[in-house]
């Protein structure tokens, strides 16, 4: 029988993630407010809009890798760990070449200000590309915590302090990104040359990276499928309406997204743990991420609450004009936040069985109806409209979830099944 102690709960691996998680929605909190504070909406609002095209580049450039190394260095039978590690400095050149294309984009679609901040973005690109996909080896190899530290604590923190030596410069936030990038990956790279202890290589599948990207392609569509969905609303707050907006909605999407920091913690454990069971009945996969599912939901509910205390002294906070507009605007999306974290577990379970596929075709079902959507009501609506289109996709997302995972669960048998069927013959 296992004792739980104060300090067993107090070392557990998931409780030292969530209490860096804790540290790191603290420092980019207080990172949003400086940077507000030292280059202004305007400028703030330019980076933003640079910044959201840059990270649904760097999807393109992952061809679903990063996904792929976190199973299979979670995985049980886990393959080359060399040659995880190989993958994440092969994708430098896709980040660079991805990065390059959207730069002809950027120039042609928009203002002069925002394609001199993202031309500083192309220098970080094949920097930023190897080190995210480190932090996906060293989450699926068990190292969460210094995958964590690296990217939520370190990485803002050195931001920040770019921020000031750069400060009074007009692409002085652009800098700062690509310092902050170049840290990042010596830390990483550091970690990553570590293999975990369990690691025993040249018994398993070598491989390479090229066989690699033919291996993830079924990830590769789910991540660029999800990536638009998450980084529409930002994309298209930044191309139809004014910087200010944008300013607006990054304070927005910022403040909302500490409902969904805990839950990527949860996740990432989730998914280790899907990754382990892979092959076994989904309901029984279920059964164990019960926990995790509850916890969810909690969670969720709890940050909701604090988030929707908070609306009254956003603009204070921030030091800017924060109108109704804004205020209902930041209530749908912290909603639609909330109800995102609590189906966190779902989407985890169907992810990392084998069943990522099933995702893809939910988001290819309903992503070009909320593109729309999103497009007409930001242009008649505002952000509010932004606001109450995504509302929208995620409840539909969610319940097409639900209806998914209930079938799979229904036409798939039981281990009680299958072991009495291994008996009778």
């Amino acid at each position: 029988m296992v004792i739980i102690t104060p300090k067993r709960v107090a070392t557990s691996p998931i409780v030292v993630s969530l209490l860096v998680r804790g540290m790191a929605i603290a420092l980019k909190s207080v990172q949003l407010i400086v940077l507000m504070r030292l280059y202004g909406s305007e400028l703030y609002g330019v980076f933003s809009i640079a910044l959201g095209v840059f990270g649904l580049t760097m999807v393109f450039a992952q061809f679903g890798l990063d996904h792929f190394v976190q199973r299979e260095a979670a995985s049980s039978d886990r393959k080359s760990y060399a040659n995880l590690v190989r993958i994440g400095w092969f994708l430098a050149l896709p980040g660079l070449a991805a990065a390059l294309i959207a730069q002809s984009f950027v120039w042609h679609f928009y203002s002069r200000d925002v394609a001199l901040v993202f031309t500083v973005l192309v220098v970080a690109a094949p920097i930023y590309a190897i080190s995210w996909n480190h932090i996906f080896v060293l989450r699926g190899s068990g190292r969460v915590q210094f995958s964590l530290f690296l990217f939520e604590i370190v990485n803002p923190l050195v931001l920040i302090l770019a921020a000031f030596l750069f400060r009074g410069e007009a692409l002085g936030l652009a800098f700062s990104f690509l310092f902050a990038s170049v840290i990042t990956l010596i830390l990483t790279t550091i970690y990553v040359s570590k293999p975990p202890t369990d690691v025993i290589e040249g018994t398993g599948w070598i491989g390479s990276p090229t066989k690699s990207v033919v291996e993830a392609r079924s990830f590769y569509a789910t991540s660029v499928l999800q990536a638009v969905q998450s980084l529409a609303d930002g994309l298209v707050v930044g191309f139809f309406l004014r910087p200010f907006d944008a300013a607006l909605y990054a304070i927005i999407t910022r403040m909302s997204g500490l409902v969904l920091m805990p839950i990527a913690i949860l996740s990432i454990y989730m998914k280790n743990l899907v990754a382990r069971l892979r092959g076994q009945p989904l309901i029984e996969i279920w059964r164990q991420m019960r926990t995790f599912a509850f916890t969810s939901v909690s969670v969720s509910a709890t940050l909701w609450i604090i988030l929707i205390a908070l609306l009254p002294f956003i603009g204070t906070i921030f030091d800017t004009k924060f109108p109704s507009e804004a205020k209902w605007t930041y209530l749908v999306v912290v909603t639609t936040r909330a109800l995102q974290g609590s189906a966190t577990s779902l989407n985890s379970a169907l992810l990392m069985s084998g069943r990522e596929r099933f995702i893809t075709r939910i988001h290819m079902v309903l992503l070009p109806p909320y593109l729309y959507l999103l497009c007409v009501f930001a242009k008649s609506h505002g952000l509010l409209g932004v606001g109450l289109s995504l509302l929208g996709y995620a409840g539909a997302n969610i319940a097409a979830t639900i209806c998914v995972f209930m079938a799979n669960v229904k036409n798939q048998p039981t281990s009680e099944l299958l072991q009495k069927a291994d008996n009778l013959k």
